[in-house]
């Protein structure tokens, strides 16, 4: 009756929303009848056979207050399960920054665990779910797709520094996945003096998160093309090394 009536409905029900909290509960459902029904089922029968369940119950209520100590990162993973499912801070298919660093894409949003996917190393990777609720994560999708990445870019000393600025800019503008826009223009920023260069740091705006490795590394590739032609030079590091003549310092003392 429960499995033909409750659980079916349940079931034609979540296929109709486009949550994912009832497509996880309705199986827990499902799970818990098969232990519950009969338990209370057998209580009931042993109650109309004149037994005292007094005993038996305060023995179920001990029971569970035992299970619940044993189990108590399981029902912290389930609750914080029950919260990314109603809150939804993200959802299948987001890209997460996660605290570590990692950028995955969530592939399922479970009751004790969220199965991320590594994008680097194409790793699944099985977090609890109340870490996912305590650490920090950066949705990269939301509010929307756009993202801003950097580019570190060095160049010799001598170089004229305008005209390495104009080309930076210029370059970005030139590929198809980068924001032009007056709000979204490309910054340069010349940002310090390294031991054999110059550093400047790029800000460029890219209208899809997914795109950001390719954008980076076909934007590195352009600028090297246009400084080769136009005589940049990006430098190798360089050390200065003074050698000390031991001799001639013995010969005058």
């Amino acid at each position: 009756m429960y499995d033909g009536i409750v659980i079916h409905y349940a079931r034609v029900y979540a296929k109709k929303t486009d949550t994912e909290i009832d497509d996880v509960v309705v199986p827990l459902m499902e799970k818990i009848g098969l232990i519950i029904l009969p338990l209370v089922g057998m209580m009931a029968i042993l109650g109309m056979l004149g037994y005292d369940l007094t005993a038996l119950l305060a023995g179920v209520g001990f029971l569970g207050i035992v299970i619940g100590f044993a189990a108590q990162s399981t029902l912290s993973n389930f609750f914080a399960g029950l919260q990314l499912l109603t809150d939804r801070p993200f959802k299948v298919g987001d890209t997460l920054q996660l605290e570590s660093g990692e950028v995955c894409e969530v592939k399922k949003i479970g009751m004790r665990a969220t199965e991320l996917l590594d994008g680097d190393t194409e790793q699944l990777i099985v977090v609890p779910n109340n870490d996912v609720v305590n650490k920090k994560i950066i949705n990269m999708v939301e509010p929307d797709k756009r993202l801003r990445v950097l580019a570190k870019i060095n160049i010799a000393y001598g170089s004229d520094v305008e005209k390495v600025s104009t080309i930076l800019r210029r370059t970005a503008l030139e590929h198809s996945n980068v924001l032009k826009n007056a709000e979204h223009q490309p910054v340069v920023r010349f940002s310090d003096f390294g031991d054999s260069s110059l550093m400047f740091k790029v800000f460029i705006y890219i209208d899809d998160v997914a795109y950001r490795h390719k954008v980076t590394s076909e934007y590195r590739k352009a600028v090297y093309e246009r400084f080769a032609a136009e005589g940049i030079e990006i430098p190798f590091p360089q050390r200065v090394v003074h050698f000390v003549d031991e001799t001639k310092k013995s010969e005058r003392n």
